[in-house]
């Protein structure tokens, strides 16, 4: 997601990266070119030169064709925003539950501060190993979710379109398209029982553990940063990605920041050839977590065929923690109730996010406006040529009305899969590592209460003093009243 001050016009129109408008360029002026031919056929009084005596047609197509097209773009940002709403509601929910319950826990640990009987000190050790495996856990179930999200349904038919489609090769892509068309336009079901992409496997983990230093962190943080730095030159980008993603992991290995999962595509051995595959971060990102997998663990989560719910693994985990708090410090079970619930709406945010992750704006109707829109593509030259006859205005008119029309379907799919890799979708790994980086904030940091003062006695004495010449100097005096006057008091009221 790219972020800027909407008071930069200029800066707006010659931004490169994240555009849509440039990336429809050619059409508009393959457009324009055909209808600069279309005005010189015509002035060459041709028989064979098209002519359009009544511009109702070309009206009617262009009027289907922009109400079509502003809908499936107001349906897109529709669809953009309830993404990042439920996103958002996901991680708070979670952010809610996990410190409510790390109080539960603080709170037990200052009622056993003083006790130092052999109980005591094994309820204290239960409670640090409960913390730990609650911030492993919500750590764990929010890799899972942002892996749930960037290798939704979609994200997978975007990859086996990068895979087997006509952008495989510049080449022989309509050729792969043909013979791959089958993986490409399927149903849903197919998915759960096919996995041509690598989605069901385990992320790559990069592991913080407590000792992890600050300046380790920084730096970790900056390297993976630079991922999504574009320079202007396409070379640059290229080269300093390669490097930079080196850099980073060997970074993270010396310097304490550990991988663990199941070896994959990672972002150092993802194949950088096109501008394109910069940006495709979010598929093979690794995903950070506190504490690493144990081998139990990494066994369940990756057993399973299709669409096994590893979240749902990860919130009964949690669950079982939240079991063992109410055993330990004996909290009456109705105030942990609200951590259950927390924990439930956050499950009900990821799912519904999921919807969008996994179910496509409708195919047919897709089919349909890319037919009229390339209808009018074609017809559009010759349109204008008929009605402004000029070498000027018919080359400009045609090319800006194109790239209008072609830019809003742009801005539509890219809009469609807010989860999906690329410039404008949501920052998806980095609401998860900010999610992280608060976790192991309140894991590590303990509150300093305030200690009410007590006064020594003679203070005490001198302050009622005090108090008592203050008081006669705004001439105000206690009345006491009569037990039969406060007795007739209370019975009024």
């Amino acid at each position: 997601m790219i972020l800027y001050d909407n008071r930069e016009s200029l800066g707006s129109i010659i931004a490169l990266y994240g555009s849509v408008i440039y990336k429809q360029v050619p059409v508009a002026l393959a457009a324009a070119g055909v209808s600069v031919a279309c005005v010189f056929w015509r002035g060459e009084a041709s028989q064979s030169a098209p002519i359009m005596d009544h511009p109702f047609a070309a009206q009617t197509l262009s009027g289907v064709v922009s109400f079509a097209l502003v809908w499936r773009t107001s349906l897109a940002w529709s669809r953009y925003w309830e993404g990042c709403t439920q996103t958002s509601f996901m991680y708070s929910k979670w952010a809610d539950s996990f410190t409510q319950l790390v109080s539960f826990i603080n709170y037990g640990f200052s009622m056993l501060e003083e006790d130092d009987s052999e109980e005591a000190m094994k309820k204290r050790a239960k409670l640090r190993d409960i913390r730990t495996s609650l911030a492993h856990n919500f750590s764990l179930i929010s890799a899972l979710a942002s892996h749930r999200l960037t290798h939704g349904d979609l994200a997978r038919m975007r990859q086996r379109s990068e895979k087997f489609g006509l952008h495989s090769s510049a080449v022989f892509g309509f050729c792969n398209l043909m013979r791959n068309h089958r993986r490409l336009f399927t149903i849903r079901q197919d998915l759960r029982f096919t996995d041509l992409t690598g989605a069901w496997e385990l992320p790559n983990f990069t592991v913080l553990d407590s000792n992890t230093t600050e300046e380790v962190k920084a730096q970790a943080h900056a390297d993976r940063s630079q991922h999504f730095l574009v320079p202007s030159s396409p070379t640059a980008v290229l080269k300093k990605v390669r490097s930079q993603t080196t850099a980073m992991l060997t970074h993270m290995r010396e310097s304490g920041l550990s991988h663990h999962g199941k070896s994959g595509p990672s972002a150092s051995s993802v194949e950088i050839g096109s501008i394109g595959a910069v940006t495709n971060i979010t598929w093979s990102s690794d995903l950070v977590i506190i504490g690493e997998l144990t081998s139990g663990e990494q066994e369940d989560l990756q057993g399973g065929v299709g669409c096994a719910d590893r979240t749902a693994i990860l919130t009964e985990w949690i669950s079982e923690d939240i079991n063992a708090i109410i055993d330990v410090c004996g909290i009456p079970p109705p105030i942990v109730s609200r951590c259950y619930q927390e924990l439930s709406n956050g499950m009900a945010g990821l799912n519904q996010t999921i919807k969008m992750a996994d179910i496509p704006f409708p195919f047919p109707f897709t089919q349909l406006l890319i037919v009229v829109l390339w209808t009018f593509t074609c017809t559009l030259p010759i349109y204008v040529a008929e009605f402004t006859r000029g070498y000027t205005m018919t080359p400009i008119l045609t090319f800006s009305i194109t790239l209008a029309m072609w830019s809003l379907c742009g801005i539509s799919t890219e809009l469609e899969n807010p989860f999906s890799d690329g410039p404008n979708q949501l920052p998806v790994i980095d609401m998860h590592e900010r999610f992280v980086e608060m976790l192991r904030t309140i894991v590590q940091l303990r509150r300093h209460r305030r200690k009410r003062k007590v006064p020594p006695p003679e203070e005490a004495a001198e302050l009622a003093a005090q108090l008592a010449v203050d008081v006669n100097a705004f001439g105000m005096e206690v009345v006491e009243k009569p037990d039969e006057e406060v007795a007739n008091t209370k019975n009024s009221l």
